[in-house]
């Protein structure tokens, strides 16, 4: 998939600052997420809102999505309805393990957490329009807290037992949109962010959020 932008072969920096990236960053965060099947994924339905809310061993999960982001006057693939949306947890659906997942009813469902370690989880959801389609991923954070002993939050980033893989507490930086940011801050914006994963910078300092610890075993 390619994108020319701009009006010129050497292009001004302040343009592409503050017209070209601001005009395209959504387009092309939507291509990094239908990468994996462009002409399959980009007819199924797109998640449109996504919270999350840990009450002790429970997490409540609540989702909108729609199939309706092309114009149903000129194509079939916006005509359908949103037949099912799927939740997986710390297991994205492109995994080759080939996860189902649960089927969120009525846009919500509550996922009993009390067998998940005490630190952050990744909430994966993925809606599916009347003919099969399914649409890109979207993904969101949540953070299991210890038990009566220990009420606060764990420290970020998630640490694990020697030898397995963690998220380190460094930065990384973000040209395209001009700013430093952590692994936190790539936890909760990998539904728009994702593709900074495939830069082994950002995969080396995030190796867990971004699902990329067998590069680093």
């Amino acid at each position: 998939m390619t994108f020319e932008l701009g009006n010129t072969f050497y292009q001004d920096c302040d343009y592409f600052e503050e017209s070209i990236r601001d005009d395209n960053i959504k387009a092309l965060t939507y291509s990094a997420k239908t990468a994996k099947a462009p002409y399959s994924i980009s007819k199924g339905p797109d998640v449109t809102s996504l919270s999350v809310k840990v009450d002790g061993n429970s997490l409540t999960v609540t989702a909108a999505a729609s199939d309706a982001a092309w114009s149903s006057s000129n194509h079939d693939t916006s005509k359908q309805g949103v037949s099912e949306v799927r939740l997986s947890i710390n297991e994205h659906p492109y995994d080759s393990t080939g996860v189902v997942g649960s089927v969120l009813s009525s846009g919500s469902s509550t996922v009993d957490i009390s067998s998940l370690p005490v630190g952050r989880h990744m909430v994966y959801i993925q809606a599916v329009d009347g003919d099969g389609y399914k649409g890109p991923v979207t993904a969101a954070y949540f953070v299991k807290e210890g038990g009566p002993t220990d009420p606060s939050p764990v420290a970020s980033p998630v640490s694990s037992p020697p030898g397995e893989c963690s998220d380190t507490s460094e930065s990384f930086n973000v040209d395209m949109i001009d700013m430093v940011k952590d692994c936190d801050w790539l936890a909760v914006n990998m539904f728009r962010f994702d593709f900074l994963c495939q830069f082994l910078d950002v995969a080396n300092v995030c190796p867990l959020t971004c699902k990329k610890c067998d590069l680093f075993a």
